[in-house]
Parts: structure tokens; C-alpha cells; sequence
């Protein structure tokens, strides 16, 4: 046990928290070599199996989730010393769906480093599905996401609407048409986001998709709006896009929404939270949030 020290604790709870190897390398900023081989160290020091190698996954043994709480624990410890000793920076992780607009957001980030500019702020980019997926993992930090309904286990609170539409790119042949027939929609690919192929239902192609027979064949997949709808603009596929991410194309002639029922189409922004692991610095940023949400008004077409 004297080998142990806590370089090899820390990596082995960012590949828990961040689910795989590769993740917590781009955590850490190190290379994926240089965690797998930490991770060795600390179970032969401890001569213990903590991870179980399943194909391109992986779960901790019991033993493994018995040294997470603890190094969890340690992580802690350690940040309260630091702040008693005046050389630790409170740091609030805010994990954001790609090209979120949200007039909400923007303010509650300015207003929140205004209040309490000790906080060290750490902004990562995710889909839906990650952000989730992490909360209920990790508890820790707070998650800005399109979710269908509220997550039982995850403290949710809606933010806004937003609205969507399918779209087509200017080169595809529907671009510029009033009236498309459901059965003509039917037979076009459309390009996905990854969280939908997933089955995740964070989006508002899965009811689309059941409800008119849409997007039955995928002509192009990212997890990332941007790219999305880069394959859209591209004339790769039909495909659905949040109008705030939308509307300058639209309005420079690069889009076309494409209508389909008279329904609305969209989704819900939800803030989310671990309601047992909560940070000062993440009660903190949800009290501006909800200081904010009755004097902004949520994103329109």
C-alpha cells in the first residue's frame, strides 16, 4: 500500500466519473497510454481487479465502486482543506447541449460570475443523452439539456420551449416548396442526431418518426447541432434543427423548413442537478437561474 498515492486515486475516479479511459484522458488532458497505465499501477498496488474490461465498455467490481466513494471522498476532503487555507477556487462544471442560444443562459453565466467571481467556471459541450448519463454517474455538476420528460432520479427544472422544424438544405429538390405530401416526406433520408440513433428519445425526431413514419432511412449522423446541420445546409438529408440554431440560414437562403403537420414540434430546456450531491457553487447558479427565469423569456421562431 505504501506505492498508492493519489495521482493513481484521482485518475482511476475520472475514468469512473467520465465513463471509459479515452473520457477522462480528454478530462486530465492526458494521454489515454498514460491512464490505462495508471490505472494498472493502482491495481497492482493494491493487487486488486477495480475495472472489468467488457469489450468497448467497461463497470467497476465491488471493490472498484468501494475505492470510487472513497477517492470521491478524499476529493472532497481535499477541496475543503484547500478553501480553509485559501488556495483552492470554488469551481462550478456546467454541461451545455451543443449551440444552445438561450438569452437564459447567457445572463445567469453573467450575473453568476458578478456575484461570486471566485468561482472558476467550466463549460462543457455534450449531447442530452452524456449529460444525463453523467449526473446519474457522477452528481456532480449541472446540466443544461433537452429532455422529453423530467428524469425521475435527477432534480429537473424546465427552463423553455424550444421550437424545431425539418429542414432542407438549398440543394435539395423539396427546397423552396409550400406543399410536400407526407407520403413524398416518407421517402427522404434524413440526417440524425446520434442521441435519437441511440434510442434516447432527447429529441423530437423519435415521436416524428413514430407518429408520421419519418426518417425510416439515415443519410448522415452527428451528435454535435452544428454538424447536423452542416449535412443539412450540404444537401445530405432532410433533417431536424432547433429554430435558434436555424434561423440565420433560413434567413440566408441556405435552409428551407419543410412543413409537416400543424402540430408544434419541439422540445423542453430543462436544468439538471444530482438533488443528493449538490455543490454551494451549484445551488448558487440554480438560485439565478430561477432569480432570471420570470424576467427573460424563453427563445421564439
Amino acid at each position: 500500500m505504501a506505492t498508492l498515492n493519489w495521482n493513481h486515486l484521482r485518475v482511476f475516479a475520472a475514468i469512473a466519473e467520465n465513463g471509459g479511459v479515452t473520457r477522462a484522458a480528454q478530462a486530465l488532458g492526458m494521454s489515454q497510454s498514460a491512464v490505462s497505465q495508471t490505472l494498472l499501477r493502482l491495481e497492482t498496488a493494491m493487487d486488486r481487479t477495480l475495472v472489468r474490461r467488457e469489450g468497448r465498455g467497461f463497470s467497476l467490481t465491488p471493490m472498484g465502486e468501494a475505492v470510487l466513494a472513497d477517492a470521491q471522498a478524499m476529493q472532497t476532503a481535499a477541496e475543503r482543506i484547500g478553501l480553509r487555507v485559501g488556495q483552492h477556487r470554488p469551481e462550478l462544471r456546467v454541461m451545455v447541449v451543443s449551440n444552445l442560444i438561450s438569452p437564459l443562459l447567457d445572463e445567469a453565466i453573467r450575473l453568476f460570475h458578478q456575484r461570486h467571481p471566485e468561482t472558476l467556471l467550466r463549460v462543457d459541450v455534450r449531447n442530452s443523452h452524456d449529460i444525463v448519463a453523467s449526473l446519474r454517474e457522477q452528481a456532480h455538476g449541472v446540466g443544461i439539456c433537452l429532455l422529453s420528460d423530467p428524469v425521475p432520479e435527477l432534480d429537473c427544472r424546465f427552463l423553455f420551449r424550444d421550437e424545431w422544424s425539418v429542414f432542407c438544405g438549398v440543394e435539395h429538390p423539396l427546397f423552396g416548396r409550400e406543399e410536400i405530401t407526407l407520403e413524398e416526406l416518407r421517402t427522404e433520408p434524413f440526417v440524425a442526431f446520434a442521441c435519437a440513433r441511440d434510442g434516447a428519445g432527447l429529441e423530437p425526431m423519435g415521436p416524428l418518426s413514430i407518429r408520421l413514419g419519418l426518417g425510416q432511412s439515415t443519410s448522415g449522423i452527428s451528435a454535435h447541432v452544428e454538424e447536423v446541420r452542416r449535412m443539412i445546409v450540404s444537401g445530405v438529408g432532410l433533417g431536424l434543427l432547433p429554430w435558434s440554431s436555424a434561423r440565420a440560414e433560413v434567413e440566408a437562403g441556405l435552409l428551407w423548413p419543410v412543413r409537416t403537420t400543424g402540430e408544434w414540434l419541439g422540445t423542453h430546456i430543462y436544468l439538471v442537478r444530482h438533488p443528493r450531491a449538490c455543490t454551494l457553487a451549484e445551488t448558487q447558479f440554480a438560485d439565478v437561474i430561477e432569480e432570471l427565469l420570470p424576467l427573460i423569456s424563453s427563445p421564439r421562431r
